[in-house]
């Protein structure tokens, strides 16, 4: 016999200070989704006039990492010409994903041949990591 199980996913209160700094930072935002990290921490997606965004915040409302889709001519230019160079690949996706200040570039792409790829680049085009993607 084959047994089910549920998960129910409950609605996290936004905390006020969440709030706050979403108001601020992202005028007009329309929260699609949040949800609690084990750390305490809170993943808030959401889209704004800029776009459509996942933050993480602490509980005092502090951004700790944010992360948006972007096509690839919102990249710094010293990005494009790298992307530009990969003859074999087809980018099927940009995320400028900033942490601590640091803004760096995650792309998905697909080779002719074999598993898609997440690599990431900083803001001036080098490379810091290419891997299968896990997604």
């Amino acid at each position: 016999m084959l047994k089910l199980t549920l998960i129910v996913l409950m609605a996290v209160p936004l905390p006020t200070a969440v709030r706050a700094t979403i108001a601020e930072r992202w005028p007009q935002a329309t929260v699609a989704k949040v949800e609690a990290e084990a750390n305490g921490e809170l993943e808030v997606a959401f889209t704004s006039l800029q776009g459509a965004f996942e933050v993480t915040f602490a509980a005092d409302g502090g951004v700790i990492s944010e992360e948006r889709k972007i096509a690839l001519k919102a990249t710094p230019a010293t990005v494009q010409k790298t992307i530009a160079g990969w003859k074999q690949l087809r980018v099927q996706g940009i995320e400028q994903v900033t942490e601590a200040g640091v803004t760096y570039y995650e792309i998905s792409a697909s080779p002719a041949s074999g598993p898609r790829l997440e690599i990431v680049l900083d803001a001036n085009g080098t490379e810091l990591k290419r891997a299968p993607a896990t997604e």
